[in-house]
């Protein structure tokens, strides 16, 4: 049983690290053709972000 838990919780926590990813990637094609400037402004929406991903990475 102990066991079992263990995996579940590995496969859960994975794919809470992934989740991150995956928006990037469902955002990009929708910023891709953006001019440089704009990209630039819409790339201030993950000001901050980089505080969630150390609570991540211990």
């Amino acid at each position: 049983m102990t066991v079992r838990i263990v995996q579940f919780l590995a496969i859960v926590s994975c794919a809470l690290a992934l989740i991150p990813a995956g928006a990037h990637l469902a955002a990009l094609p929708n910023k891709i053709a953006l001019p440089q400037a704009d990209y630039f402004t819409v790339q201030g929406i993950y000001r901050g972000w980089a505080t969630l991903g150390l609570l991540c990475s211990c």
